[in-house]
């Protein structure tokens, strides 16, 4: 097509602005993305916003202003990349294209059930170690579900008597003691 083919189809075009199909142009500043069609600016989002560049694809492909492998060229992503985003915006709406939490998304070893397990040895009696034998997980998971009251510790084990302390390190308290002796720095 000739360029003046083009500018009919395209006829408010910035001189920035990047011509992809005979119906699609992008212009790209430093810090925006502004798509175009025969009717002028359609979508515009921010240049590093990774969910509206996105949709602006997905939304391109969508409407068929150019071929999907023109706009993965152009955007610097997979043609895969596009048809995923599509679908999700399809079926979830925009907010599909969001990026969303890496990672678990929920406990994978203390489910529910095996909570209820933990707890019923707990009430049982039995000790924290032994509760996360039963239940096949370490007992630093169990002591982490009682911190954040995943479980309540009623353990019935005997209790300490009343002038007990925990043994401290020697070393450690003597250490405390030669820093608790020293004169302050800030005064």
């Amino acid at each position: 097509m000739s360029t003046h083919q083009l500018l009919s189809r395209l006829p408010l075009l910035p001189p920035s602005a990047e011509v992809l199909s005979p119906d699609l142009a992008v212009a790209r500043d430093g810090t925006m993305v502004v798509l175009f069609n025969a009717g002028g600016a359609f979508y515009t989002c921010a240049a590093d916003d990774q969910a509206g560049l996105r949709l602006a694809a997905s939304i391109t492909a969508r409407l068929r202003l150019a071929p999907v492998t023109t706009i993965a060229q152009y955007f610097q992503v997979h043609r895969a990349t596009i048809h995923r985003a599509r679908r999700r915006i399809e079926e979830g709406g925009v907010d599909a294209v969001q990026p969303g939490k890496r990672g678990p998304k929920g406990p994978h070893k203390l489910t529910p059930a095996v909570l209820r397990q933990a707890q019923a040895a707990l009430d049982g009696g039995a000790s924290q170690r032994e509760t996360a034998r039963r239940v096949e997980v370490s007992h630093f998971a169990i002591a982490h579900a009682i911190r954040q009251d995943g479980c309540a510790n009623r353990s019935t084990r005997r209790p300490r008597s009343p002038g007990w302390t925990r043994p401290r390190c020697r070393a450690l308290a003597s250490e405390r003691q030669r820093i608790s002796r020293a004169k302050p720095v800030w005064r």
